[in-house]
């Protein structure tokens, strides 16, 4: 290969980022979608904490007299036990009484200055042997309504504590009685699965892949126009004359690409840093509040923890860089072989077709088990620049195999940005020929 092929790169990136990147739609999509992304995290995790129904409740009830008509002797006790379960009254006392009627504890025992205090009355009835809970509220009380139910409830989550401590069965008896059954299958020979870990090894690359296409389909249409819109210019002529097209095609993909990847990680930096601003704010109006996604990623740090090293993190970055770049010199390959501005839409229609056809590739054969085809997709550069980033960074694929398929990969990026040079320039000064006459080497 000639070591002047790639000579003035740096000169063709520079030119095509700075021209890429002077329009008004670079900025939007560069600056203003993370903004939005923020804001939209933000709000989200925001909302959903300040409208959860676990948001802290400013309680201020401060004592409960019961009213013990059991015949037990045990319902202030049970009663004692039970709020002690519940952290949001832990101020909250528990006192009781000779009186049996509730309004006579009102009037004479809590009277008008004290709007705090409620009477709780437990009642068994001799004939069905049901307890029934009765909640009396003074009506000067400024005890709210939401948290007088909520103290009741509370007391009828008392009444079973209540009946275990008036039978003669021992508390760990009946918690060995009432106790959950677990049930689990096993096929004789079959190895023990951890079923998270499994599921971060399926849904992360999933996602992963689901991303990449996303993101491929996007900016493929972007690139496949840069490399084909100057083609038919006098000026392209006159350039291939001192830039080789290899240097020329490869410095378009790769600043297109760049510019890619420097919004996307923009982008997912303005959704982060909202997703964490949300959090924090929703933790400040309720406390209590517990966000699915974060328990979630939880769950995937300490099931990948042991996978995630210097090492298979670099990789992975390689691998992500060298996807995008692949597909980009094949969105450059199908805007080189335009000859006219109203070709590329068909001719672009053939590059989605490639992206969909690594993506169900990839896809569909994730959940398989046969390690050979697992290899070959991985290997194969139309699927493994969708398998490999999210593969190596979580331990699925080994170093042995990654590595190879990443130099396989790399190598396809410089073949391709090769092949896209010849088939451009066979273009610019070859316009009518067929795609096979443009390789036939001339007779010399």
């Amino acid at each position: 290969m000639n070591n002047r092929k790639f000579s003035h790169l740096s000169d063709v990136f520079r030119f095509t980022f700075k021209n890429q990147t002077a329009g008004k739609s670079f900025k939007v999509m560069t600056f203003v979608l993370p903004v939005v992304f923020f804001i939209a995290f933000f709000l989200l995790n925001f909302l959903l904490a300040m409208f959860s129904t676990s948001k802290e409740t400013n309680y201020v009830a401060e004592k409960v007299y019961v009213i013990d008509n059991t015949d037990t002797g045990l319902a202030k006790t049970a009663l004692q036990a039970t709020l002690l379960t519940k952290k949001e009254f832990g101020k909250l006392t528990v006192a009781d009484t000779d009186k049996t009627d509730a309004a006579a504890v009102c009037n004479d025992i809590i009277g008008k200055n004290d709007p705090l205090s409620l009477v709780m009355t437990f009642e068994l009835d001799k004939e069905t042997k049901k307890i029934k809970v009765t909640e009396t509220v003074p009506v000067w009380s400024t005890i709210s309504d939401s948290e007088g139910e909520e103290i009741l409830d509370t007391a009828v989550d008392s009444v079973m504590a209540l009946r275990v401590m008036s039978s003669q069965i021992d508390t760990e008896t009946v918690i060995y009685l009432l106790g959950g059954k677990v049930v689990e299958v096993h096929k004789a020979g079959e190895p023990e699965r951890d079923l998270g870990q499994y599921l971060v090894k399926m849904l992360v690359p999933m996602l992963m892949i689901l991303i990449i296409y996303m993101f491929l389909m996007i900016y493929g249409q972007s690139t496949g126009k840069a490399v084909a819109v100057e083609k038919n210019s006098k000026l392209m002529e006159y350039m291939l004359t001192s830039i080789k097209p290899e240097a020329l095609v490869t410095g378009k993909v790769l600043a297109l690409s760049f510019m890619s990847i420097l919004q996307v990680v923009l982008w997912f930096a303005g959704g982060i840093l909202g997703y964490i601003g949300g959090l924090l704010a929703g933790k400040a109006v309720a406390p209590d509040y517990v966000n699915v996604i974060s328990e979630f990623i939880k769950a995937f740090m300490n099931s990948v923890s042991s996978a995630l090293t210097p090492a298979s993190i670099i990789m992975s970055v390689i691998a992500l860089v060298a996807a995008f770049l692949f597909y980009g010199f094949v969105a450059g390959l199908f805007g080189s072989l335009v000859s006219k501005p109203e070709e590329l839409a068909n001719t672009m229609g053939l590059y989605n077709l490639i992206v969909m056809v690594g993506y169900m590739g990839s896809f569909l054969t994730l959940i398989t088990e046969n390690e050979s085809i697992g290899t070959f997709v991985r290997i194969f550069p139309l699927t493994g620049a969708f398998r490999l980033p999210s593969e190596i960074a979580i331990g699925s694929t080994g170093y042995l195999v990654g590595g190879i398929a990443l130099a396989l990969l790399i190598l396809s990026c410089v073949v391709m940005a090769i092949v896209c040079g010849k088939v451009y320039k066979a273009r610019v000064f070859n316009k009518g020929k067929s795609i096979t006459e443009l390789f036939k080497k001339k007779a010399s």
